[in-house]
Formats: C-alpha cells, structure tokens, sequence
C-alpha cells in the first residue's frame, strides 16, 4: 500500500505531498488545480511515462516524485541525470521501461487508478472483459488445478448422492407409516426459503448501508471543499495588486538604469575634463613666447 505521494517541480506542482488513507482514496479539487497532474505523477514512477520534459515546470529545478511504501522509499529523479532511486540502489540506465525490482516493490497493474471520468470498475464491460482481468488477477495453472479438484469432488459427490439415494428408499420402507412426516418436510422448505430471502435482503442492507457511509463522506469532502471559495474575491484581488506593483516594479527598475546611464556620463564628463585642463597647462608649458607659426606672442 503507497503511504504518501511527494511531488516537486512537475507541472503545476512546486511541492506537494498526499498523505493516503487505508481503502480508497478520491482526489477533489476546482478545475485546473493539478489532479490529474497529481495521476500523471503516480504513473511517471510506476510506468517511467510519461517520457521527455515537458512535465517538468516552467520555473525550473530538479523534478521528483516520491512513493512512501510500508517499508521502503522509490524515488524518480530528473534534472542534471535522469534515475531512480530505490533503498540504496541508484538506477540510471533503464531505457524506457522500469528497473525490475522497483516493478516488483510497486506490483502496479492498471486495476490500482481510477481517472476522473472512466467507469465503474468492471460494471461497464463485458463478461469477455472481466474474464481477461481475472485471468490477470489470478494465475490459471490454479484455475486448472481448481477445475481438476472440482471434476473430483463432483464424482466423489455423486458416488454419495447415490448411496445416499439407496438409503433413501431403504429410508422410505421405514417412513410409510410416518405420513405425518411429509407436511413437516413441506413447511420445514416454507421457513428455509423464508430465511434465504432474509438472508439476501440483509446483505442488500448491509451494501445500501456501505454505499450511503460513502457517499456522506464524499458529501462532507465536498462541503469542505467548497468552504475555499469564499476567498476567491480576495484572491483575485490581490492578484490584481500584483500585477499592478509589478509593472510599477518594472518602471523603477527602468527609472535606475536610466539614472545609472546619467551618473556614468557625468562621472566621463568630469574625467574628460580634468583630462583637458591637463593638456593645456601642458600646452601652455610646452609653448614658447612667440608662436613660431603666427609670431604672435602668449
């Protein structure tokens, strides 16, 4: 039995955990809010499917999925490498199956999930299709031995059923002068169909009873569920006020480079500055009375 699933970094989930109860477990939720991320998970461990990274979330990180077993932890990693972790063993060549000893542990077949919308578990298909997952349940050289143990147990029945029917008639010699006999047999049949039917509609008690215990679980998950909705005016407000603080964000950050740009052209200007004072008082060192060129004096 899986324990808890722990998912990181795949579609929409950052870091989820589900801790599982014993029995059946029903995942809730609005639309869009990740459940059938939560299957696709479950199945990238169990199945190595799906494969490529197009699960893997947008903003970036290793991706795991984690499946709490009875005793043991099974790890599916994909970043820098991509493996599973299992125990002390590391599997990182596996191709597009699944290490043999992880399958084992999981013992997964598609009889353990349940989709949102698919049919009631074997309600929906036919005999044919029923016999086929029995036949996966159960191993047949047991059905053939069953059948063998039936066939027997049928002859070695019917050996008794005709010494019992001798000692039946040897039984009636006995009984004519016990006529009386019959119209008890008679109302004894009356009261054994009378508890048979009792019996039936006790179990169809017992099943309306276990369906009922189902569905107010189901209705009180619902109700608690449906408390979240309250704060949905509030969210969407506040994501309106993220939206708005960041573009104001942007327009700051924009404002800073701008300024920085100033700043660095002020700090040339005052380089090129002194760079110039410099070179006339070196001019003006360098330069005698007269000007050779114009014979004009300083």
């Amino acid at each position: 039995m899986i324990d808890s699933l722990s998912i990181q970094n795949f579609e929409s989930h950052k870091h989820t955990v589900l801790d599982f109860d014993k029995g059946i477990n029903i995942i809730i939720g609005q639309s869009d809010s990740g459940k059938s991320a939560i299957l696709r998970a479950l199945d990238w461990v169990v199945n190595n499917n799906p494969s490529g990274d197009a699960f893997r979330s947008h903003w970036g990180g290793e991706t795991e999925v984690r499946i709490a077993l009875d005793d043991t932890q099974i790890h599916r990693v994909k970043g820098k490498e991509n493996r599973y972790l299992f125990d002390v063993a590391d599997f990182k060549s596996f191709g597009q199956g699944v290490p043999e000893d992880i399958k084992k542990t999981l013992n997964f077949s598609p009889l353990n999930m349940a989709e949102q919308f698919d049919s009631p578990f074997l309600l929906a298909v036919s005999g044919g299709e029923v016999a086929k997952y029995l036949n996966k349940i159960v191993n047949l050289s047991d059905i053939d031995r069953a059948q063998t143990n039936i066939k027997r147990t049928i002859k070695e029945e019917n050996r008794a059923l005709s010494n019992a029917v001798d000692l039946l008639t040897e039984e009636e010699i006995k009984l004519k002068d016990l006529e009386w006999v019959e119209q008890v047999e008679g109302e004894l049949a009356g009261l054994e169909q009378f508890q048979g039917a009792l019996t039936q509609k006790g179990f169809r008690i017992h099943r309306l009873t276990t369906a009922i215990e189902t569905i107010e679980t189901i209705d009180k998950q619902i109700e608690e569920g449906s408390k979240l909705l309250q704060y949905e005016d509030e969210i969407d407000k506040l994501l309106k006020e993220h939206k708005g603080l960041k573009k104001k964000r942007k327009r700051i950050d924009k404002l800073k480079t701008n300024i920085k740009n100033i700043e660095n052209i002020e700090e040339e200007i005052v380089v090129l500055e002194t760079t110039i004072k410099k070179e006339e008082k070196l001019f003006n060192k360098l330069m005698p009375d007269v000007c050779p060129l114009c014979e004009r004096g300083k």
